[in-house]
C-alpha cells in the first residue's frame, strides 16, 4: 500500500519553532543595542549589560537609567514571536511522546498558558506573569520528563531534568534574592540550554 505523502514528508511546524527561536534570538541581540542603560545593580551604567541586566529589562517603557527604552518594540516582537514558537512546540510534542489523553491536554495547555503568561512580563503585572509562567511552565517539564523516560529517550531526559532544575534556580534566586547578583547571566545560560532542548527535541520529529 502506498504510504501518505504525510506520512512520508517530515512535518513543517519544527521549522517555525527552530525559526522562532533563532528570529528571536537575533532580535534580542539587536533589542539589546538600543537599550539607553542602567540595571538594578548600576543604574548609570551605558548599554546592555550581559552580566547585569535581565532580558526582560529590554521589555520596559523606560530603561532603569530614566531614559525612553528604544529597545522595547524590538524586544515585544521578539517576546511575541517566541511566544507562538514554543506554544507551537509545546502542542505538538505529545506526538512524539504519546501518553495517555489527559497527560497530553495537561501538557499542552500548562506550556502554552507558561508561554502565552510570559509575554505579559513587559506590563506592570511583571511579578505575577513570571509566577504563572514558573508554574505552569514547570508542569508541562515534569509532564515531559514522564513522557521522555517512559519513551526511553534517556539522553533528552537527563538534559531535560537539567533545564527544569536551572529554572527551579533561578525561580528560588529571584524570590529569595540570594546570590541575586549572579542570576541576570544564570538567566541567559538557562535559556540557551532551554533552546537548545527544545531544538534537539523538534529535530527528532524529522528523524521519525
Amino acid at each position: 500500500m502506498q504510504q501518505k505523502t504525510s506520512d512520508i514528508n517530515p512535518p513543517f511546524w519544527p521549522k517555525i519553532t527552530i525559526g522562532g527561536i533563532v528570529l528571536f534570538t537575533i532580535l534580542y541581540l539587536v533589542a539589546a543595542q538600543y537599550y539607553p542603560g542602567g540595571s538594578n545593580f548600576y543604574p548609570q551604567e551605558k548599554g546592555f549589560s550581559w552580566f547585569n541586566n535581565y532580558w526582560c529589562e529590554l521589555l520596559g517603557e523606560n530603561a532603569k537609567n530614566g531614559q525612553i527604552n528604544r529597545a522595547r518594540p524590538i524586544a515585544l516582537l521578539a517576546m511575541v514571536i517566541l511566544s507562538f514558537s514554543i506554544s507551537l512546540f509545546w502542542i505538538k510534542l505529545p506526538q512524539l511522546i504519546p501518553m495517555k489523553l489527559w497527560k497530553s491536554k495537561v501538557l499542552q495547555i500548562s506550556g502554552v498558558l507558561s508561554m502565552f503568561s510570559a509575554i505579559f512580563i513587559y506590563s506592570s503585572y511583571h511579578d505575577f506573569s513570571v509566577s504563572i509562567s514558573l508554574l505552569f511552565g514547570t508542569l508541562a517539564f515534569l509532564i515531559s520528563l514522564y513522557g521522555l523516560y517512559t519513551h526511553h529517550f534517556i539522553w533528552h531526559f537527563n538534559y531535560c531534568v537539567l533545564c527544569l532544575f536551572l529554572i527551579q534556580v533561578n525561580s528560588f534566586i529571584y524570590l529569595s534574592s540570594i546570590l541575586i547578583d549572579y542570576l541576570p547571566i544564570l538567566q541567559k545560560i538557562t535559556f540557551i540550554l532551554v533552546f537548545i532542548w527544545i531544538i534537539v527535541i523538534s529535530l527528532r520529529f524529522f528523524k521519525k
